[in-house]
């Protein structure tokens, strides 16, 4: 049996309770990838008004930097990621209202940061 038939077999919370396999969600998501411009990076003052943004829609937004994702709900988890100049960040998108969130995250990033 190949992969893909077991797939189509099973859905993917059974093979991950089966295997103890980690699956990303194969759902639709939006992602953003962004190389910080700003001279001090993501720090206090941009983390809180990007946590003020976010908050705005029900969608789960996270930040992540080097393999580690962080919500983007939370202060202490953007500041965490120690993001600097240069460096590139993803924001991945997922609920009902991703489309919006990600025009609205997508333009704040590129405005402020």
């Amino acid at each position: 049996m190949e992969v893909i038939d077991i797939i189509r077999e099973y859905d993917v919370k059974d093979l991950y309770s089966m295997y103890g396999m980690i699956f990303q969600d194969f759902g639709k998501y939006a992602e953003f990838k962004y190389v910080v411009t700003d001279p001090e990076g993501i720090h206090a003052r941009p983390a809180g008004e990007l946590v003020k943004a976010v908050k705005a829609f029900s969608s789960d937004i996270k930040i992540a930097k080097g393999g580690k994702a962080m919500n983007c709900k939370a202060i202490f988890g953007i500041m965490g990621l120690a993001v600097k100049k240069g460096d590139e960040v993803t924001l991945t998108f997922e609920g009902a209202d991703e489309d919006a969130a990600y025009e609205a995250v997508s333009k704040f990033m590129q405005e402020t940061l």
